[in-house]
């Protein structure tokens, strides 16, 4: 089976370089060739360097004979361009994606490992927003990626549940259980709720040590800003009233007589401890936070092999206190003792041991800071401890974690500890994204403002709904509304590199004509509407008609040119390549369409067009599958 057919190209590009290489005396093994400049041929090497020294390089050239899919040769301004039989080499691309059907666009230069991906991972205290989402859909289409490549593939949810912003949350549970649970069965859902918990119950306990610190603090102006900022938060809690007074007063009435920040750190403390009471307090809440989440995740088509829990891994475990003293013992020249906090001046080790570009770090590193003054453990080293498990556990050739462009600092702390303790600190990449910009909006979670990826959904079906409404009937179009709004979605948040903010615009998330996902699953649905037409051919191969259209050729090439664009995204991971690539094959197919007739063509065309739409139908879902864009035959 021909996984690559541009790769026989190039085998052929490659014996034809070889053989100018017996007649020159040259060695021209170490040249790659490449895709031409448009009106330049299919393939070219440049041989600039090799002419200077070698004139005679041109007249052996012109000795050369076309062999193999090549039809022509060329020496144009340096570069060797070769030409194809357009005719052979549709018949090699169609009959190769044909015989690979679901597997075609894998090829062995996609390689294959065992691969541990880590997203989404976000704090367990209200729904995923649009910043989540963005994880949530490039971890996903990593996962998808390269479980298609052949790769084995373990995605986990590191589940965040010590720390403050989970007490807050579990406090505040605890204290309206009653009628949070009675929402929750009344179908509001769980992570919703419990995001407005989470948001008032900080609310009040940020009113009441304001409150307390305006009472002791000496100075005006310091007075003055505190009560500004007391007043902020009432300010918050009041809105949180007009929205919804009755919950407001059920935790204003609960939390009244706690002091809710110090409770919330002896939460803390006693859930690191174990304590079995405030263990159970605060993964009731968790998991009802967990129902929310994973609604949301199915709704856009996302599962989890594993739930990673950090206080198991980290804490219960004695892990992250383990490795404090062994980076300790390991780094002793960097380490720095203050009582009980320990830091690590991780930039001079960095240096030290030539890992800044090594490992892909920043110019500047702060010092780590692995425990606080009483010997309490930071999120890092947590973190850290997380790391070694996954790589001591899963002993995976790599960690893909899936991390925002704000942790880059402690990330890169991270693989330069991993790297003092002795391993090997390159097999795990953060990958890094940059926040989701909605026009508009201001967001803070504490504060209740979010943009749910719940709600973002729920206007994209409104919006679609009103395209497709008038085209399809009622049942078959809820079905159609929802995978569009998904597709949509999706498309949107892969189509800029991760390392760019996202700017919303719904008018092109939505555009049916270019660059969308409505659109590479409209390209889809013509696909299918053709070969419904002609009642669905069982077509096993095809032979090229005696002419081509320029819109033919131009198709075959995309199509034949898939497997090797797809084994580069999945060595650069730059997804957003793949989704350039899609969109210009979905592109030059609707081109395709518009001008070349397949249904009322003559017999002969009709066959191959039905065949290269065939071709084009499988391909083109192949790579839907993996970005995770809905499949759907009628739009």
């Amino acid at each position: 089976m021909i996984y690559d057919p541009e790769e026989q190209v190039e085998m052929d590009f490659k014996a034809l370089l070889a053989e100018l290489g017996s007649a020159t005396g040259i060695d021209f093994s170490g040249v790659k060739p490449s895709r031409a400049r448009e009106g330049f041929g299919f393939m070219a090497v440049p041989l600039h360097t090799y002419l200077k020294s070698n004139p005679g390089i041109a007249d052996a050239v012109k000795s050369l004979r076309p062999r193999g899919l090549i039809k022509s040769i060329d020496l144009v301004n340096g570069f060797l361009n070769i030409d194809i039989d357009n005719y052979a080499y549709a018949e090699l691309v169609i009959n190769s994606i044909l015989s690979a059907g679901s597997k075609y666009g894998w090829s062995p230069r996609c390689g294959g490992s065992k691969v541990v991906i880590e997203h989404t991972s976000a704090n367990p205290i209200h729904q995923l927003h649009t910043g989540h989402g963005r994880n949530m859909i490039i971890g996903d289409t990593l996962s998808r990626l390269h479980r298609f490549c052949g790769s084995e593939v373990s995605t986990r949810f590191y589940v965040d549940d010590c720390g403050p912003q989970v007490m807050y949350m579990a406090l505040g549970y605890q204290s309206a259980k009653g009628l949070i649970n009675e929402r929750i069965e009344r179908g509001t859902k769980p992570d919703k709720v419990l995001g407005a918990v989470y948001s008032i119950t900080y609310a009040i306990g940020e009113i009441q040590r304001l409150s307390t610190a305006e009472k002791t603090v000496e100075g005006d102006e310091e007075k003055r800003k505190l009560i500004a900022e007391r007043d902020e938060w009432v300010g918050i809690l009041a809105k949180w009233s007009s929205e919804d007074e009755e919950l407001v007063n059920a935790l204003a009435s609960s939390l009244g007589g706690v002091n809710v920040t110090e409770e919330v750190g002896r939460w803390v403390r006693e859930y690191e401890r174990g304590n079995p009471e405030i263990r159970g307090k605060v993964r009731e809440g968790i998991e009802r936070i967990f129902d929310g989440f994973k609604s949301t995740l199915s709704s856009f088509g996302v599962s989890f092999d594993a739930f990673d829990w950090e206080s198991e891994i980290a804490l219960d475990t004695g892990l992250a206190k383990a490795l404090v003293d062994r980076i300790a013992a390991a780094g002793a020249d960097y380490v720095e003792r203050l009582g009980g906090a320990v830091t690590v001046d991780v930039e001079r080790y960095a240096k030290d041991h030539n890992l800044m570009n090594s490992l892909s770090l920043p110019k500047f590193l702060p010092k780590a800071m692995l425990t606080r003054s009483d010997g309490s453990t930071l999120y890092l080293t947590r973190d850290l401890a997380y790391a070694v498990w996954c790589l001591d556990s899963c002993r995976p050739s790599r960690i893909i974690r899936v991390i925002g462009s704000e942790q880059t600092h402690p990330q890169a702390q991270l693989r330069v500890l991993l790297h003092m303790m002795g391993y090997d600190a390159g097999r795990i990449m953060h990958y890094s994204y940059e926040m989701v910009n909605m026009p508009g909006a201001k967001m803070s979670s504490r504060r209740g403002r979010i943009v749910s990826m719940d709600d973002l959904l729920e206007e994209a079906e409104e919006r679609v709904w009103k395209i497709v409404k008038d085209r399809l009937g009622k049942e078959e179009a809820g079905k159609v509304v929802k995978a569009v709004a998904v597709g949509a979605i999706r498309f949107s948040f892969l189509s800029i590199s991760p390392l760019k903010v996202l700017e919303f615009n719904w008018d092109k998330l939505l555009d049916l004509k270019q660059n969308s996902g409505p659109f590479i699953q409209y390209s889809y649905v013509r696909a299918s509407s053709i070969l419904e037409k002609a009642g669905y051919p069982t077509i096993t191969s095809v032979a090229a008609p005696k002419s081509l259209s320029e819109e033919e050729v131009k198709l075959i090439s995309d199509l034949g040119g898939l497997p090797r664009a797809l084994a580069e995204v999945s060595s650069n991971l730059r997804l957003e390549n793949l989704v350039d690539y899609v969109n210009r094959m979905a592109t030059d197919f609707n081109v395709f369409y518009e001008k070349n007739p397949v249904i009322n063509a003559e017999p002969e065309l009709r066959d191959f067009r039905l065949a290269l739409v065939t071709a084009f139908r499988i391909a083109l879902g192949n790579m839907m599958n993996i970005m995770g864009i809905p499949i759907i035959e009628h739009m």
